[in-house]
């Protein structure tokens, strides 16, 4: 059967065309911040033509946001998603066509647990880095939402700083270690070239400035982490999205927080950090998995 996989993102679409789990083709769709838009997106060649097509089963879609009975209940970085019913939206279009729709870092850690990185770990906690920051919890192999679905909100755990997030709290991860948070730290300090990527690089190569924006960052994420593992227990953190090679830099600083606050474990023998293996395709492979998965 041949699905669509759809990861919308803070800045862009991440659309994928899978037959049998096997990813045929990708695009990445900038520019959409409509819902009229996203209806244009799904009306276009690329995805018509497939959704359409013979052996066709439907759409699965990761949105940042809180999501209830396919309905886009929160979703502070993309406010013209909420109250939206995806479900029906998609199905007022391809009405033959099967949709299901998550949290992005749910389907992102769910596409990492069925084809990447976490294939080896039956439990995991996964993290998506990118405009915000997205969490999922992986638990004996199986998504854990909570009752509500809201479970693995790690973007909005207090990571003992004063910065204000975009959901109107203090001290959230987000606020301090998203990509679009670093890159504005950046700007703040004057620097001319404040792009992740080139933050990334230039703090590799020594430059002062961008090595204390990721120890600042990295000792927020070490909090952060400390009480993933202090509730849960923890120990296998996957990183992605498109900061995610932040974690190299990020590194030193958590495993130092991280030293002092989760008594009884060793960071440097017991956790495990690591790069998603999907990188920015995780969100699509898990999407359209959702078809497949409950």
């Amino acid at each position: 059967m041949k699905s669509i996989g759809i990861d919308i993102g803070g800045t862009s679409i991440k659309v994928g065309l899978f037959q049998q789990g096997e990813l045929l083709q990708s695009e990445r769709i900038e520019g959409i911040s409509s819902l009229k838009q996203l209806d244009g997106f799904l009306r276009n060649d690329l995805v018509k033509n497939f959704a359409t097509s013979n052996n066709f089963l439907g759409f699965g879609f990761g949105v940042p946001g809180v999501i209830s009975n396919s309905i886009v209940m929160s979703c502070p970085n993309l406010p013209w998603l909420e109250d939206i019913n995806i479900k029906e939206f998609v199905t007022s279009i391809y009405p033959k066509s099967l949709c299901k729709i998550d949290n992005d870092a749910n389907v992102a850690a769910l596409g990492e647990a069925l084809y990447g990185s976490g294939k080896n770990y039956t439990s995991f906690a996964f993290l998506t880095i990118g405009t915000g920051i997205g969490g999922g919890l992986i638990v004996d192999s199986k998504v854990f939402r909570g009752p509500g679905g809201m479970a693995g909100e790690i973007g909005h755990l207090n990571a003992n700083h004063s910065k204000i997030c975009n959901c109107g709290s203090q001290g959230c991860i987000e606020a301090i270690a998203s990509a679009s948070s670093m890159e504005q730290e950046a700007k703040s300090l004057g620097m001319t070239t404040n792009s992740l990527p080139n933050l990334i690089t230039q703090a590799m190569s020594g430059d002062n400035k961008s090595k204390i924006i990721f120890e600042k960052s990295g000792e927020a994420m070490g909090h952060a982490l400390s009480q993933i593992n202090l509730l849960t227990d923890i120990r296998t953190f996957i990183f992605g999205g498109g900061g995610s090679p932040s974690l190299k830099l990020w590194l030193p600083s958590i495993i130092k927080v991280m030293e002092k606050r989760c008594f009884g474990r060793n960071p440097r023998q017991d956790f495990i950090f690591q790069e998603a293996s999907l990188g920015n395709q995780s969100g699509m492979f898990g999407a359209t998995s959702l078809l497949n998965n409950n």
